[in-house]
């Protein structure tokens, strides 16, 4: 009897566990109950712990991670006259921003008015609502356009971050989406790498190291024969890539290069863009950070967040927030990039958490052995519109067929949902494959590999023809055949008859020919948000008003209720910025 009921619980909690995994919650207004129920249970327990407790250290706001936003949040309170301070769990700064967070896309800019570009919140406007799908929402949009400019103006001139307006091929790079209305050239730019070597040298903190050492490329250039040759570099884990590396370039620059990427800095830039920026600013500013420091709670009093239970080398402490605390963490715990304890955090403090789908999954070349600072596998990108010398190649599902333009992994990546339901009862686009020829082996360091050993990598199919690559990949031939000879049909008259592939193509028929089975995130995938009004406050579960004391920017907050279901590029980067600044001007107001 004990058996069978064992064997009946068992089975309910796996239909329970798979139910609840097709449950995509749209929206800001839907409610993630599972989150709900825990932040009943554990907002009570935190209000009855937290009366006469000791305190070991007292701030007038805390910022929860310090990844950009986190590090950008804390220094916009230092400026509101808040003692503020940084928690970091980590020994080194800087999270999962140290891959990414290099563009910023704003509307208008100062960079735009200096090359008299025309543009207005009216065209930013009709773009943003085209790329949200009408799913964005009015009053965070009009937060989002009303204040970015103010935020840069901040970051370029308070801070003094120099910033440059983003090129392709020599011109400025033009929106994502160029069928939109009131789509501009010039929203997009990035900062220029910090150069204050002296600054990267005497600080006492050093940046999560990313997956590539960036400039390997940059010194293949400088060998003859190698000019044109791009791509990314090796991965810091993978000793048979570092090893061929280290004898192509020989030992005195490949020493040089892994002594500066140790530093964070390779060859004058950062890794992760703003980084070395704002933490240069943060330290200038006094701004306290506490590495090794894991927030372990939110301290609750009255219904007000009021500080953080952290845990460090010396047990643990009690920090008050007499203003607010901001969590800025990574956020999504089922995302590789992600980090749950974000939500965890708040869901336990009482706050309102919500699901998106992944509409638009990002689709990566996964090289063996490549890994994240932390140990967790990394992709490689194979956007074509950030690399054009991969213009010889194309993906295709298991038909051997196209289904997307490669040239915006947004698009291809929202395809990827595409179920079958009458003949295969099968995703139609999962999962798919890169195939290419023989010049983006001469062109590209694939894989993390230089030239000529990039053509000799054993994980990826080889063959003098087609078909021949098919049978290694286990794909349909004849389809792929059908497809390529399409496919180069339209590169040589240079128009994309079946996607709208706006550029970058050229015909694959330099033999040898190449295929690798790419990396497609689980269709069924969703990400978990807090939910926050138009001034960074989280929202209490239940009530859906402000719960005091907690705010939220970055990763762990959504960008639907600006961008809805589009992705453009540098605006995630872009939203957390604004938010994080209204949520530390809103803070600095706060009764204490």
């Amino acid at each position: 009897m004990k058996k069978q009921k064992k064997e009946k619980k068992d089975v309910q909690e796996k239909n329970t566990a798979l139910s609840s995994r097709r449950k995509f919650i749209k929206g800001v207004g839907g409610g993630a109950l599972a989150a709900a129920a825990a932040a009943t249970l554990s907002s009570v327990a935190c209000q009855s712990q937290a009366q006469g407790r000791k305190w070991s250290a007292t701030y007038d706001w805390i910022c929860v991670g310090s990844g950009l936003h986190g590090i950008q949040a804390a220094i916009q309170g230092q400026a509101q006259g808040m003692k503020t301070a940084i928690l970091e769990k980590k020994d080194r700064i800087g999270g999962i921003s140290v891959i990414g967070g290099t563009g910023l896309w704003v509307p208008g800019n100062y960079m735009m008015k200096e090359k008299g570009l025309t543009d207005s919140r009216e065209d930013a406007s009709q773009y943003l609502d085209y790329v949200s799908a009408g799913y964005s929402r009015p009053e965070y949009r009009a937060a989002f356009l009303d204040n970015a400019n103010r935020m840069l103006d901040f970051l370029h001139q308070k801070i003094g971050i120099p910033y440059v307006l983003s090129m392709d091929g020599g011109e400025l790079r033009k929106e994502f989406f160029q069928e939109a209305p009131g789509k501009r050239q010039g929203r997009l730019f990035r900062p220029g790498g910090f150069r204050n070597l002296e600054a990267v040298a005497a600080s006492p903190f050093k940046l999560s190291r990313p997956s590539e050492l960036f400039g390997f490329t940059t010194a293949l250039n400088q060998l003859k024969g190698y000019e044109k040759v791009t791509g990314d570099g090796p991965a810091r884990n993978n000793a048979h890539q570092l090893a061929v590396w280290k004898k192509r370039l020989g030992d005195a620059t490949y020493e040089r290069l892994i002594k500066e990427n140790e530093a964070g800095v390779v060859e004058g830039r950062v890794v992760g863009g703003h980084l070395w920026h704002l933490l240069h600013a943060a330290m200038e500013r006094g701004v306290e950070i506490r590495t090794g420091t894991m927030a372990e709670d939110l301290v609750v009093e009255n219904g007000r967040v009021v500080g953080v239970t952290v845990r460090n080398k010396n047990g643990v402490e009690h920090l008050r927030a007499t203003r607010g605390v901001l969590l800025a963490l990574g956020g999504n715990p089922i995302r590789p990039m992600g980090d749950s304890l974000a939500w965890m955090l708040a869901a336990r403090a009482g706050a309102l958490m919500h699901s998106e789908p992944i509409v638009v999954p990002r689709i990566t070349l996964q090289v063996p052995e490549d890994v994240m600072y932390d140990g967790s596998a990394v992709g490689r990108s194979v956007e074509i519109r950030q690399q054009p010398e991969l213009r010889s190649s194309i993906v295709v599902n298991r038909f051997g067929q196209r289904f997307g333009n490669e040239w915006l992994f947004s698009e291809i990546g929202s395809k990827v949902n595409h179920f079958e339901n009458w003949k295969t009862h099968r995703f139609q686009n999962v999962p798919n494959y890169m195939v290419f020829d023989h010049s983006v082996m001469e062109l590209t360091t694939f894989g993390g590999y230089p030239p000529p050993e990039n053509a000799n990598i054993e994980w990826i199919a080889k063959g003098r023809t087609l078909r021949e690559v098919a049978e290694k990949l286990k794909i349909d031939g004849r389809g792929l055949e059908a497809t390529v000879a399409r496919y180069n049909d339209f590169a040589r008259r240079g128009k994309d008859e079946d996607f709208n592939r706006p550029r970058d193509m050229a015909p694959l028929e330099k033999p040898p020919f190449y295929g690798v089975k790419l990396v497609t995130p689980d269709p069924f995938e969703a990400a978990v948000f807090i939910t926050y009004n138009t001034h960074g406050q989280a929202l209490h579960y239940r009530t859906r008003e402000p719960l005091g004391g907690l705010y939220t920017a970055g990763g762990i907050a959504a960008n639907a209720p600006v961008f809805g279901v589009g992705y453009q590029s540098g605006h995630e980067t872009a939203t957390g910025f604004v938010f994080g600044m209204l949520a530390a001007e809103h803070a600095a107001k706060a009764a204490s």
